[in-house]
Formats: structure tokens, sequence, C-alpha cells
């Protein structure tokens, strides 16, 4: 499966560009780790999953603290 698949039908994320955004590497990297290093792609992956999660209930904002510390 490539990794764009995955990306979408294994781990629910809408793209490849989504993903590169959220752990901040370029979608070729991703690509490379997926190829590569699939352990690491998977921790990457379930690490994503995991934080969503803890987004969602509230556990865990971390999209929220980071914008905030980019404020001025």
């Amino acid at each position: 499966m490539k990794p764009s698949e995955e990306i979408k039908e294994k781990y629910g994320f809408e793209s490849m560009k989504e993903v590169s955004e959220k752990v901040e590497v370029h979608p070729n990297l991703l690509i490379r780790w997926h190829e590569m290093y699939p352990r690491r792609f998977e921790l990457v992956m379930k690490g994503l999953v995991f934080e969503r999660i803890l987004n969602k209930y509230g556990v865990l904002n971390y999209e929220n603290d980071q914008n905030e510390s980019k404020k001025p």
C-alpha cells in the first residue's frame, strides 16, 4: 500500500500534506520513512492518531497551545 493510501485508509487523515504539516517534515521524507523505516512511519502515524483523540476529548490541546505561543 502506498503511504498516501495508508494515511487515508488506515489512519483516517485527509492527505499526505495534512500529515506532513502536522509532523513538520516534507512529504518526501514521510515517503522515505514508509519505505526505509516502516516502524518509524507507523509510530509517527500512531502518535498523530493518539494526539487527535486526546484533542477530541480535551485532554490535550496542543494545537491551541502552539498557536498561542506564536502570538506577539
